[in-house]
């Protein structure tokens, strides 16, 4: 994991990159992402043929850790942190 802040800013896995990139997801600034603005989000940025559906779906498993049905702020940091395909589809850089 990359909890060292030091480590994290070396490999250049900045949180507010993170944080800039669950706010353009939380389309209607709730403080959660949904299904659906996760869905609309990949849409926008290249996934939107219908074969990409589950990427759409193993991406909504890996960032709702507590299975609540929303994606917050932490679960998306702690995706970020974790899965580096994760960040290249979201383009959060580290492609």
């Amino acid at each position: 994991r990359y909890d060292d802040p030091a480590l994290r800013a070396a490999l250049g896995l900045s949180l507010s990159a993170a944080d800039a990139v669950f706010d353009a997801l939380d389309a209607n600034g709730d403080g959660a992402i949904s299904r659906s603005e996760l869905a609309a989000y990949l849409k926008g940025n290249g996934y939107g043929d219908p074969k990409y559906r589950c990427t759409a779906d193993a991406i909504w498993q890996m960032l709702d850790i507590n299975a609540d049905g929303a994606v917050s702020r932490s679960e998306l940091r702690s995706g970020y942190l974790t899965y580096s395909a994760l960040r290249t589809a979201l383009g959060m850089g580290n492609r």
